[in-house]
């Protein structure tokens, strides 16, 4: 039993809508639900729109603007000093602060995770904050490489798309 065409349209519609709203509720993962979009539009229409070369792009622009956040606040945080424990451990405070404060939380828990194991660690509270701090830059910036790669994606989608029509 086939899925019929306009049904893959109304899931493309959904997880597109989905993606938007990825970016107003920062558990939604944006990029992910984009390329589902893309892949269940493609499928409505005999996968003639994309193709496999457009949905590996697609594919490689959500990987990389999903986990951007989390690469480049580790790797500044080892940068910064940070040990691969400490950074464990923020990654660990960062979810329960997400689970406990929202998107604050998430931050807080971090930044605090990793502070107090490189204050335990070091003894130095100036290495810990330096540890903290480039994780918190790595973040930012890596949340600025998601908005990137998610514009990127959008316009992308929208391209393929038109010349489709």
């Amino acid at each position: 039993m086939t899925i019929p065409s306009w049904s893959w349209l109304v899931l493309s519609g959904i997880a597109f809508i989905v993606s938007i709203a990825g970016l107003v509720f920062p558990l939604l993962p944006s990029a992910p639900f984009l390329f589902l979009a893309a892949c269940f539009y493609d499928a409505a229409f005999g996968f003639e729109v994309f193709g496999a070369p457009w949905l590996l792009v697609l594919g490689g622009l959500a990987l990389v603007g999903s986990l951007a956040d989390w690469w480049v606040g580790y790797l500044l945080a080892r940068r910064g000093g940070a040990s691969r424990w400490a950074t464990l451990v923020g990654l660990i405070g960062s979810l329960v602060g997400f689970l406990l404060f929202s998107l604050p939380g998430l931050l807080i828990g971090a930044v605090a995770g990793l502070f107090i194991v490189e204050a335990l660690r070091q003894r130095h509270l100036s290495s810990a904050l330096r540890a903290g701090w480039f994780w918190l830059l790595g973040w930012g910036i890596g949340l600025g490489v998601q908005v990137l790669t998610f514009a990127s994606m959008v316009v992308l989608v929208l391209w393929r798309i038109s010349l489709a029509w």
